[in-house]
């Protein structure tokens, strides 16, 4: 009798250390999820193949990058499985908390993505450089959720103690002005300005600043800044998230290494890859095809490839695809292929779409060659007063001014060059001379506005000058 309940007992322990094990392996067995979805990438589904095979042989680091290759693609809930997953392993890895937190905020999580941020921003962090890019966009990423939730305060503290993150101080900016509060921006913004004197967000800001504390001179200056700026400092911190992985999986990759080498001059190699990535157009098309083909045709423009522009043209057209670059394409390959008279209808349309210095050089050398002077003269006006606004660009107004004065002489009627002439001389605190070229617009067109705005704002300063004597 003892031995056959010494026996049942061992069975039973057998038993239950089976169960256990089994238990155990199903909670702690990783599991990967992928969305039931055709997808039409054919790289990107190796790639998703691969890594599910990898995280079902346990790799642990499997399913980060797994989680990276939902992310890139917008599938959230799928991506945040996964980084669970890997947290539940690793529970200090900041990137992996980053992403979750991320993706939670994608899905309307605000509440619990920002508790994710806040415990990131908790950890002991390094000095390592991504480590502290990591710290600064968790902290404007609470501050942007506490905006979303309409937490105008918190908000504010948020990006009061962050300052340091250029953003979160652009953020505190437009709290502080929308809360009729442009005094304490001010000098906020002119900090800013020293560091980044063309960033379209802070001069747009300053002049909105100076115009709420009622300094109309100022403002009106601030405002002319905005026309020179360019958007040089972004305030959405999913571009240097999500676009860095998107381009790391599937056909984005391919089409990123080839944008490299078309800018590195390996033109063939380029070419080559972007062959490889569609032999046949994609059914249904997806969003890296005609990417894919303009990025070809940019290409046989620099080869001067008649034929391959062409069919290029018809390929973009059949998948209603009407930009400028079609027109481009299309234009060179008339003129390669001797038809100057398409090649310059199509250049006319071109330039309505884009203010192009080579589209202008291009009419500019098809008049030339074939005798019409006067018209060649007006083209070759119009190339230089873009070659002038992008010297001006570049904080050069004294060498942009002489090509201004150069497109004057070749076409005394170009009223674009009589005002960025005009401009120049503001600029360039020669109010006098100024003054006279923007009248000299106005004699050409009365209804130009920016002229009619300068004269106004030359007028203030002359009377603001005259007071203080």
């Amino acid at each position: 009798m003892t031995i056959f309940i010494r026996i049942l007992l061992l069975v039973l322990l057998a038993e239950l250390s089976i169960c256990g094990y089994r238990f155990y392996n199903v909670n702690t067995k990783i599991q990967p999820l992928l969305p039931e979805v055709d997808f039409q990438d054919p790289i990107y589904i190796k790639e998703l193949n691969v890594l599910r095979d990898k995280v079902e042989h346990q790799e642990e680091q499997a399913l980060i990058q797994l989680g990276d290759a939902l992310l890139a693609h917008g599938y959230y809930s799928h991506a945040e499985f996964h980084y669970r997953q890997y947290l539940d392993r690793f529970p200090e890895h900041k990137p992996c908390q980053f992403k979750l937190a991320f993706c939670l905020d994608r899905t309307g999580r605000i509440e619990q993505s920002t508790q994710i941020y806040q415990h990131l921003t908790s950890m002991q962090t390094g000095k390592s450089e991504e480590e502290v890019q990591l710290l600064n966009l968790a902290n404007y990423a609470i501050g942007r959720n506490s905006l979303r939730l309409n937490e105008i305060s918190s908000a504010e503290k948020i990006f009061r103690n962050n300052q340091e993150f250029v953003p979160s101080r652009v953020q505190l900016v437009k709290i502080l002005i929308r809360s009729n509060r442009a005094e304490e921006a001010l000098p906020h913004l002119e900090e800013m300005l020293k560091e980044i004197p063309f960033s379209l967000v802070l001069n747009f800001w300053h002049a909105r600043a100076l115009e709420q504390m009622g300094e109309e001179l100022a403002a009106l200056e601030a405002y002319r800044s905005v026309e020179r700026s360019a958007y040089l400092l972004p305030t959405d911190f999913r571009s240097s998230i999500v676009k860095p992985i998107r381009t790391s999986f599937g056909i984005a990759s391919q089409i990123e290494k080839a944008e490299q080498l078309f800018d590195q001059g390996q033109l063939n190699q380029a070419s080559v890859t972007l062959q490889k990535l569609f032999p046949q157009p994609p059914s249904p098309i997806i969003p890296e095809y005609p990417q894919a083909l303009q990025i070809q045709g940019e290409l046989s423009l620099r080869e001067q490839n008649a034929f391959l522009l062409a069919e290029l043209s018809i390929k973009l057209q059949a998948i209603n695809i009407q930009n400028a670059n079609v027109v481009k394409f299309k234009a060179a390959a008339a003129y390669f292929q001797l038809n100057q008279t398409e090649a310059e209808r199509l250049w006319k349309i071109l330039s309505l779409y884009e203010f192009s210095e080579q589209v202008y050089r291009n009419l500019w050398n098809l008049y030339q060659s074939t005798g019409r002077e006067q018209l060649a003269q007006q083209m070759k006006s119009q190339a230089l007063v873009v070659a002038g606004r992008q010297v001006f660009r570049q904080n050069q107004p004294e060498q942009a001014d002489l090509l201004f004065l150069e497109s004057i002489q070749d076409d005394e009627q170009n009223e674009l060059a009589w005002l960025y002439h005009a401009e120049m001389l503001f600029y360039l605190n020669d109010l006098e001379n100024a003054g006279e070229a923007y009248q000299r617009v106005l004699n050409l067109n009365q209804w130009n506005g920016r002229a009619k705005r300068a004269l106004k704002l030359i007028d203030m300063k002359n009377q603001s000058a005259a007071s203080n004597l």
